[in-house]
């Protein structure tokens, strides 16, 4: 609730700015703990997308000796819609240090597709309202199948969001959507636990293999 009136009153530039240093903070002491890049994605707001957002990024990546796969930024459609040339110009500068941009909430805004096309993005983001029915729709899967070879057409990689049960998850691969987010695998939690997780993880995927 807070994020729209820190927009309409101006201080979403200092809350984002700190969101940013935290992240980084948060992932360069990850890069010294896991043994794979495991990045940390910030929402970046329409309202931050000025001249000073790439400098700002490249200077805490700088500050923190931080390697930018472990850190990204999502964006929504709104980012691609309002004063598009200049927003373009800042996603290449991001793009440019390495960082990986994801589009937010795909299919819920009024962005054309020849979006996907024209602006420097990586990954589309599936907006979870296209997931949450996928087992009692048969529509469903046919249209979230079409997004995902929408996105595979144009090289984005494609990420679903809002993955809370097994059967979820057996269509979404069945579609060829390799990546996925939602309570199935976490709820949100603290740094810590974050880090027990992804360690637990990585240490089943390491004996898997070893097996």
């Amino acid at each position: 609730e807070f994020i729209p009136l820190a927009e309409e009153i101006g201080l979403i530039r200092e809350i984002g700015s700190w969101v940013i240093t935290e992240a980084c903070r948060q992932a360069r002491i990850w890069s010294d703990i896991f043994p794979v890049p495991v990045k940390v994605s910030v929402n970046i707001s329409s309202l931050q997308f000025d001249g000073q957002l790439a400098p700002f990024i490249a200077a805490e990546l700088a500050c923190l000796e931080l390697l930018p796969e472990w850190f990204g930024v999502e964006i929504t459609e709104s980012v691609l819609l309002s004063a598009s040339d200049e927003n373009k110009r800042i996603l290449e500068s991001i793009q440019a240090l390495g960082v990986k941009v994801a589009l937010d909430d795909f299919g819920t805004g009024y962005a054309s597709l020849s979006y996907l096309l024209n602006f420097p993005v990586d990954y589309i983001k599936i907006d979870r309202s296209f997931v949450m029915d996928l087992e009692q729709n048969a529509q469903n899967i046919a249209l979230f199948s079409a997004i995902v070879a929408l996105g595979h057409a144009v090289d984005k990689d494609v990420i679903a969001e809002g993955v809370e049960e097994i059967g979820q998850l057996e269509i979404l691969r069945e579609a060829g959507c390799a990546l996925a987010q939602g309570y199935y695998y976490s709820k949100p939690v603290v740094a810590e636990d974050a880090e027990a997780f992804v360690l637990n993880n990585l240490n089943a995927r390491i004996e898997d293999y070893a097996g």
